[in-house]
C-alpha cells in the first residue's frame, strides 16, 4: 500500500523543481476511486477553482513508479492550458519523463502499469483473414458496424460474440439488412443507368455525337476516376493513421475502390 498523498506531494515538487507551473490549489489529498474500472486517474476542477486529484485504488497495488506517473499526469491538467493532452501538455510530460524516468503519455494501459486488466470484454470483434482479435468492453461503431472496417492485414471483420454471447439475432439481422440494402442501391442504380442508355439511344444520334468526341479528352475524363479514388485511399490511411488505428495502405486502396 503506497501514501498517495504523499506521493502525489513529491510529483507536485518535481514539476515545480523543472518549472511547469503546476495550480497551487492542488487538493493534498487524493480521492481513491474503488469503482475506476478504465480510467487510472482523474483531475476534477472544483467549483471553488481547487482541483482534486483522483485516483483508482487498484492502482495502489501496483508498483510505486506507477502511482507517481499516474498522479504526475493529472497534475499536469492543472496548468495553464492543459485540461486536455494538447500540445502544451505533452511538453510538459515530455519534460517531466525526461528528468525523472516517468513514461506519462496520453493513455496508460494496464501491461504498462503492472496492473491486472479487468475490464469486462462483452464484444468481440475479429479478423476473418489473419484471425486478430478485437475485444472492447462498450459498444462502439466498430461493435455495430464491423463490415465497415478492415484489419492491419487487409481482412474483413466480423463480429464473434456480443454482450458477453454470441451474435444475436438482432446483430444478425442488421447485418442481413445491410447487405440487402446496398443489393438493392446496386439494382437501382443499374436499372437507372440502363434506362438512361435507353432514353440516349432513342433521342440522339449516337454516331453523330461519337464523331464530336475529343478522345483527349475523353481519356482525361476516364483517369480522372482512378485518381480521384488514389487520394480518397490516401486521405483514409492518414486520417487513420493520425488517430492512431493500425492500418494498411493496400487496405485502403481496397476500401476505396470497392466503394
Amino acid at each position: 500500500m503506497h501514501d498517495v498523498d504523499t506521493l502525489l506531494a513529491r510529483v507536485v515538487a518535481q514539476a515545480k523543481a523543472l518549472g511547469i507551473p503546476v495550480s497551487p490549489r492542488i487538493l493534498p489529498q487524493v480521492r481513491l476511486n474503488r469503482r475506476a474500472v478504465t480510467r487510472f486517474g482523474c483531475c476534477i476542477r472544483q467549483a471553488d477553482g481547487s482541483y482534486r486529484i483522483e485516483l483508482a485504488q487498484r492502482l495502489l497495488e501496483a508498483p510505486e513508479e506507477a502511482c507517481l506517473q499516474t498522479l504526475a499526469h493529472e497534475a499536469l491538467h492543472t496548468c495553464p492550458g492543459c485540461r486536455d493532452h494538447g500540445p502544451r501538455w505533452k511538453a510538459y510530460a515530455g519534460q517531466m519523463n525526461a528528468a525523472y524516468g516517468y513514461a506519462i503519455s496520453r493513455t496508460g494501459t494496464c501491461q504498462q502499469l503492472g496492473v491486472e486488466d479487468i475490464r469486462p470484454i462483452r464484444h468481440l470483434v475479429v479478423c476473418t483473414k489473419c484471425g486478430r482479435q478485437f475485444p472492447r468492453a462498450r459498444r462502439s461503431p466498430l461493435v455495430a458496424h464491423p463490415e465497415r472496417y478492415r484489419c492491419a492485414c487487409g481482412g474483413v471483420l466480423r463480429l464473434a460474440y456480443y454482450n458477453g454471447g454470441k451474435a444475436t439475432k438482432k446483430h444478425s439481422k442488421a447485418a442481413l439488412f445491410n447487405r440487402i440494402f446496398s443489393i438493392a442501391g446496386l439494382s437501382i442504380g443499374g436499372v437507372i443507368l440502363i434506362a438512361l442508355v435507353v432514353h440516349v439511344t432513342r433521342t440522339m444520334d449516337l454516331r453523330a455525337l461519337v464523331a464530336q468526341v475529343q478522345p483527349g479528352w475523353l481519356l482525361l475524363a476516364a483517369l480522372c476516376i482512378p485518381f480521384s479514388e488514389s487520394v480518397d485511399a490516401i486521405l483514409f490511411y492518414g486520417m487513420g493513421r493520425a488517430a492512431g488505428c493500425p492500418m494498411k495502405l493496400t487496405g485502403c486502396f481496397d476500401a476505396a475502390y470497392i466503394g
